[in-house]
């Protein structure tokens, strides 16, 4: 990352601090505090790392297994760059974890049908009971509502790693849900942090469910387009086919 990128983001810092102080200050208290629902940035700095967490790929228990609090939620790249000096995010170890769309969005539809974490999730599904009576019919129906495709556990993956000025320059190691014991192995080697077992916390209930029962081929084309940017970008395939050559390129590459 040149001197160039960090002109640019401190250029962007600038201009948001002027037009959004409060958000601004409160990326700053988090980066010395926690609150009181336990998420902080503290450990962020403490580690030299950013972790984005991409919500239903075992975040929460990366979180609380590498920074022992829920870190910052899912805040995109977009975000923590607001929160850190243009020094410390290009010195920084930035990793995240990725899901099969097909399989993310799945999980998301039962996590949240059976109301989530929080208040914010349980009066999301409130709000959008039309149209979650039916896996189908959210795939079908709940995606071309403007409030479900555009809410936090349903954008695309890409829509988290993305920084305005970086690009996806930026990210230095992306894990796949599916290889998620040597994946996580290979980011506590990367952070010289004792490599351990992961423990599978905030479980959606029915994950054991083989998603690919659950399509019907119309779905699966909806689901396809819907995610086109995450497939393109990450090498996704419906069956979890490619996965072999997803970790061979990512390894290659070691960014996206």
């Amino acid at each position: 990352m040149t001197a160039e990128f960090s002109r640019a983001l401190r250029l962007r810092q600038l201009g948001y601090l002027v037009r959004h102080p409060r958000h601004m200050l409160r990326l700053q208290v988090m980066r010395r505090s926690q609150n009181r629902t336990g998420y902080s940035l503290q450990q962020f700095e403490r580690t030299r790392s950013i972790f984005i967490h991409i919500p239903k790929a075992s975040g929460v228990s990366i979180t609380r297994s590498l920074y022992g609090n829920l870190g910052c939620g899912h805040l995109p790249m977009r975000e923590y760059e607001l929160a850190f000096s243009p020094r410390f995010v290009r010195e920084s170890f930035i990793f995240t974890f990725v899901r099969n769309p097909w399989d993310r969005l799945h999980s998301a539809y039962r996590f949240l049908v059976k109301g989530g974490m929080n208040r914010a999730d349980a009066q999301w599904r409130d709000a959008h009971r039309d149209c979650l009576a039916s896996f189908e019919q959210f795939v079908e129906a709940g995606l071309r509502v403007p409030e479900i495709a555009g809410s936090l556990h349903i954008i695309p993956q890409s829509r988290f790693l993305h920084s305005p000025v970086y690009g996806y320059q930026c990210v230095d190691f992306v894990g796949f849900f599916e290889n998620l014991d040597d994946d996580f192995g290979a980011v506590c080697r990367a952070m010289s942090v004792q490599d351990t077992a992961l423990p599978h916390q905030n479980r959606t209930a029915g994950d054991a469910v083989d998603y690919k029962t659950v399509y019907t081929n119309r779905m699966r084309d909806i689901v396809a387009e819907f995610y086109r940017e995450d497939i393109d970008l990450l090498g996704y395939d419906f069956g979890g086919d490619h996965i072999v050559q997803q970790i061979a390129r990512r390894d290659r590459e070691c960014a996206i």
